[in-house]
């Protein structure tokens, strides 16, 4: 970067923007934010300065006492969270959450349009590295984007092309007060003996290690957003939102290549979970593989609050794994009942308004009838045909017959204990008599029948 060049990115301000800039006391970020507050009344921009407070070390009140200083002395608003980490999750994780979940209310309080964040050229070498050595998506190892989208704010970096020197030489420059963080240079964390001990060697092999770094994410992001245009594309043709989740069909993306395929779930994920769930890449090429594996059914758990299951020709992406009751009804007479999951079954006499093709139960006698049972299955059920009988569990797997509807399909039991009908796969047939009562099943709008 030569005198001439603007220190920051200033592709990616315009005029009137309002910005919440996340500031932490540490040197990237103060600079970042003295060189906003240089072009503030340039661009007319409106700067709301938001800092955390981890309360992980005894500096952070000094930090959060500077960060306020430096906005009340350029009249600024600042927004301090005091973060306080209790449970036993993940610290680095539940923070990221609590962070970013801040921001966006900060944003939504102040009618911000972007979040402005300070991550640097040595930031973005030191991510790529430790997401070529850990493994990650192909998106993941393209490293972090100058703009990008949040939970529908937009994220900017205008520092990721300046190196570390930059930013110290304008520190000095401009004599930015800044407060040192001493964890840093504690080798215990990942990412500081990334950069402690490898980037040092990367420097050393090319000493113009940073701008090739620059020019691999580039060509990678560019890579990954032609990838993702296709599979957005094919994600607003292929997928069914529904209140648990999404439903998409196998047979229609079978024929992806695989890295679309990725894409695809990858986006399915984000906009499910609102982009609070990280994808790993062995999770990703496991529901590849379940679209090609002969298996009629899968499950894959995604997270605590996702899960992906195969019910033979397409996957459901359900927001919480669905849990089966067992119920019974003995029914005495005409009625309607209506199940646990929400299907409805009702018996009456001869002719009612059909909502398609009923099961109709043919009788001389009342008595002969009544009482039916309505269940669903039990261990060790068995449908009789003429030539044997098998069991239950089998003739589903031979129909084909999706896991969740094999628990919650309403099996029709005669006085007698025979098994008459099961809607939609299985009617015993009986002797014509004088009389018929008509059995119906449905699930809100939909007919079942056979």
């Amino acid at each position: 970067m030569t005198e001439s060049m603007p220190f920051l990115n200033e592709t990616l301000f315009h005029p009137g923007d309002t910005l919440v800039v996340a500031v932490s006391g540490g040197i990237d970020s103060m600079v970042l934010l003295d060189a906003l507050v240089a072009i503030k009344d340039r661009f007319r921009l409106t700067l709301i300065v938001a800092h955390v407070n981890h309360h992980t070390r005894k500096e952070n009140l000094k930090e959060a006492e500077l960060v306020q200083a430096v906005a009340k002395q350029n009249q600024l608003p600042c927004e301090i969270l005091d973060y306080q980490h209790t449970d036993n999750t993940n610290f680095q994780q539940a923070a990221r959450y609590a962070r970013y979940d801040f921001f966006i209310q900060l944003a939504s309080k102040y009618h911000a349009n972007k979040l402005v964040l300070a991550h640097q050229a040595d930031d973005q070498a030191e991510t790529v590295l430790m997401r070529l050595v850990r493994g990650g998506t192909l998106s993941a190892i393209a490293g972090m984007r100058s703009q990008s989208d949040m939970r529908g704010l937009k994220v900017i970096r205008p520092l990721l092309n300046v190196s570390r020197k930059q930013i110290e030489a304008y520190q000095k420059a401009k004599q930015v007060p800044y407060l040192e963080d001493d964890s840093n240079w504690q080798d215990h964390y990942t990412r500081n003996r990334f950069r402690h001990q490898l980037l040092p060697l990367c420097f050393k092999e090319n000493p113009l290690f940073l701008e090739k770094t620059t020019q691999f994410t580039e060509s990678m992001q560019e890579l990954t957003q032609y990838i993702r245009k296709e599979a957005k594309t094919l994600h607003d043709l292929l997928v069914s939102y529904h209140e648990d989740g999404a439903t998409l069909a196998i047979d229609k993306i079978k024929p992806l290549e695989t890295v679309i395929l990725r894409e695809l779930f990858t986006l399915i994920i984000n906009t499910l979970s609102k982009d609070t769930i990280e994808v790993s890449y062995r999770q990703l090429q496991e529901l590849v593989s379940c679209c090609h594996n002969k298996k009629p059914q899968m499950e894959i758990d995604i997270d605590q609050s996702l899960v992906v299951i195969k019910h033979y020709h397409t996957l459901d992406f359900v927001r919480e794994k669905p849990t089966y009751s067992q119920y019974e009804h003995q029914l005495t007479g005409f009625t309607k009942i209506t199940l646990p999951h929400g299907a409805t079954f009702q018996v009456s006499e001869n002719i009612s308004n059909s909502r398609g093709k009923p099961y109709e139960l043919w009788y001389n006698d009342l008595d002969s009838i009544f009482p039916l049972l309505v269940r669903n299955r039990r261990p060790g059920d068995r449908i009789h045909f003429a030539y044997g009988s098998k069991k239950l569990k089998t003739f589903f797997i031979e129909k084909k017959v999706p896991q969740s509807e094999r628990e919650t399909i309403p099996l029709v039991f005669s006085k007698n204990g025979d098994l008459l009908w099961i809607p939609g796969y299985y009617r015993k047939r009986t002797t014509p008599g004088n009389h018929f009562v008509r059995m119906e099943y449905w699930k809100g709008n939909n007919h079942v029948g056979k």
